[in-house]
């Protein structure tokens, strides 16, 4: 199944594919389109069973949507629609057009405004796009039977340090990797607790209760700023990245954490929190083992640009 949304008349393919017709789809049209762009390989998923020994059996169709690439197109839709409303927002034959070439491939259902994707909330407000995740997280809380807890007014306390030497280890580690999975999406619309939740995730094998407690905050912290996300505004569309790094941030091992967004514009279309894989001997040193995760995102996004036909230029 192929959902079709609209934001502001610019056509928006929620890759949810639940029925696949054939390996892989391509659409190519006049008209403007957002996730996949003209030309853009649809991503798909195929069950083993439907594969044919000698033709695909050794393809795998993703149909995961990398976290930057609907930040991107939000924006794009956002600075399409207020600065050629001519060609996105009064040619509804040209998106009536697309529907019916795409109903010829796939099975649609048109949800018309965009409102909901993959747990994203998407408001329409008068300077922009406003995407939160009020209900995810409000259904994690329920899920976590958190609901009636004390907020917390930060993402994560400076002490007690959390290291992989302690003693107190859970029985059963299940509810804590559920509970820091879900933080994981949640950093999708919340880049403020990007490095909390990197934190915790360095506990996976061995969790204890000191890192429960640890991820228990993230979702304390999250219940008083359920009413937080991002706003995407229309403007000039540069792309812009910083990084930066805390050297030996982590006591245990000395080992320091990256940290990069990227703008499209005003707009923060990614951001993350990464730990560095070897010591570094110096800030200087930690600094620059950052640039290599915001270099190699750079690249991709010019091909989004390419592709959507929207000219970002990279500052020199």
């Amino acid at each position: 199944m192929l959902f079709i949304g609209n934001i502001h008349g610019l056509l928006f393919l929620h890759v949810l594919i639940k029925t696949l017709l054939g390996a892989a789809g391509f659409i190519r049209s006049n008209a403007t389109l957002m996730a996949p762009s003209l030309g853009t390989k649809l991503a798909s998923s195929r069950k083993g069973c439907h594969q044919q020994a000698g033709v695909d059996f050794d393809e795998t169709f993703s149909p995961v949507v990398k976290p930057p690439t609907v930040p991107y197109h939000l924006v794009i839709g956002c600075s399409e629609s207020m600065d050629s409303p001519a060609t996105c927002c009064n040619n509804p034959t040209a998106v009536s057009d697309i529907i019916t070439q795409l109903s010829t491939a796939f099975e649609l259902k048109d949800l018309g405004p965009l409102r909901y994707f993959l747990g994203l909330q998407i408001e329409y407000k008068k300077v922009g796009l406003f995407v939160h995740q009020h209900k995810y997280l409000t259904d994690f809380l329920h899920k976590f039977h958190m609901t009636e807890c004390k907020a917390a007014t930060t993402p994560i306390a400076p002490t007690p340090s959390l290291s992989t030497t302690t003693t107190d280890l859970l029985s059963d580690p299940t509810p804590y990797r559920s509970l820091v999975g879900a933080l994981q999406y949640a950093t999708f619309t919340r880049p403020d607790i990007a490095f909390a939740v990197n934190r915790v995730c360095q506990f996976m094998h061995q969790p204890s209760t000191l890192h429960f407690a640890a991820a228990k905050r993230i979702l304390r912290y999250l219940k008083g700023t359920l009413d937080k996300g991002v706003l995407f505004q229309a403007g000039p569309l540069a792309l812009t990245a910083f990084t930066d790094a805390d050297w030996a941030g982590d006591a245990s091992d000395r080992r320091s954490t990256s940290g990069i967004v990227v703008f499209l514009g005003n707009n923060p279309i990614t951001w993350l929190s990464k730990k560095q894989h070897t010591v570094s001997r110096s800030s200087t040193e930690a600094e620059y083992r950052s640039l290599p995760l915001v270099l190699l995102s750079l690249p991709s996004f010019a091909k989004f640009s390419m592709i959507s036909g929207c000219i970002c230029p990279l500052p020199p």
